[in-house]
């Protein structure tokens, strides 16, 4: 059982906004970046930084474009494309006969395809399905179509004004904490109750006691070995997550559970490799 994909893009807005940024920002005067006196690590952070928030809108965008067509094209077949709204398709037409005298009818191809969409007409014809179509072609709990427009509104805003047209100017602090803050709304958007157990699951890592922290994330460092993922997955079946020798619970987490656990254990040892947010002290 893998997350649903916001519950990545959640935790790598925590991140940021809880990690990085610090380093990057004195959060006391926030039009002043780069007061961090570790300057060494600041370019890195930096870097790093724009790696996340850019990797971050071109994920989500895919992945609508992605669901979108998967979706169309299941309950449409071959028909797909007209399911888009006219306003949408007339978009698209004119993208293509721009794109066609730019590189040639042959190298544009088909303007019957989901990578012409814009993200706005992506959003236009998400607002046209029902609630349970909605719902399904986002893989969502809910049928909040309202909570995520406005959401995708926010990231929409951010990324047209500070991605898809440059700024001489970087963002300001402000400007990626509330972009920050938009991803990490979406989980609770579309998965209010997997996100709430991801945050649990979290919580659990980071009570563990200062021996037990640095083993699990030790173990999540070395995931791809055998000998880790079998451990894991014992430490995982406990519902307290206490070590396998120290579980003497006779109710174990179910397999579905603890592969699920495991994902996102994993996910937040790859955005957080030093441990420092996921899986250290409580605050």
């Amino acid at each position: 059982m893998n997350p649903h994909r916001s519950v990545k893009w959640g935790l790598e807005a925590i991140y940021c906004s809880s990690h990085l940024f610090p380093l990057l920002y004195d959060y006391d005067d926030q039009s002043s970046p780069f007061t961090s006196s570790d300057a060494f690590s600041l370019p890195f952070s930096e870097g790093y930084a724009r790696l996340i928030i850019m990797g971050l809108v071109q994920e989500l965008e895919l992945w609508l474009k992605s669901r979108l067509w998967s979706h169309l094209r299941k309950m449409h077949g071959r028909g797909w494309w007209m399911q888009l709204p006219k306003k949408v398709r007339k978009n698209v037409a004119t993208r293509h006969r721009w794109a066609c005298g730019q590189i040639g009818t042959t190298r544009a191809g088909s303007a019957q395809k989901v990578e012409w969409l814009s993200f706005g007409d992506i959003l236009t014809t998400l607002h046209t399905l029902d609630g349970e179509a909605w719902q399904r072609c986002l893989l969502a709990e809910t049928q909040r179509k309202k909570g995520l427009e406005r959401v995708l509104l926010r990231i929409k805003a951010f990324r047209d004004h500070s991605l898809a047209h440059p700024k001489p100017r970087p963002p300001t602090l402000r400007e990626r904490l509330m972009l920050c803050s938009s991803f990490e709304r979406l989980p609770s958007v579309l998965c209010p109750r997997e996100w709430s157990h991801t945050l649990e699951l979290i919580e659990m890592f980071r009570g563990l006691y200062d021996e037990a922290r640095t083993n699990i994330d030790r173990e999540f460092d070395n995931i791809d070995t055998v000998g880790s993922q079998l451990k894991l997955r014992k430490w995982l079946g406990c519902p307290q997550l206490e070590r396998p020798e120290d579980c003497n619970h006779k109710y174990k987490v179910p397999k579905k559970v603890v592969n699920w656990r495991l994902r996102v254990g994993q996910i937040c040892a790859s955005i957080d490799p030093g441990g420092i947010v996921f899986f250290g002290k409580p605050y």
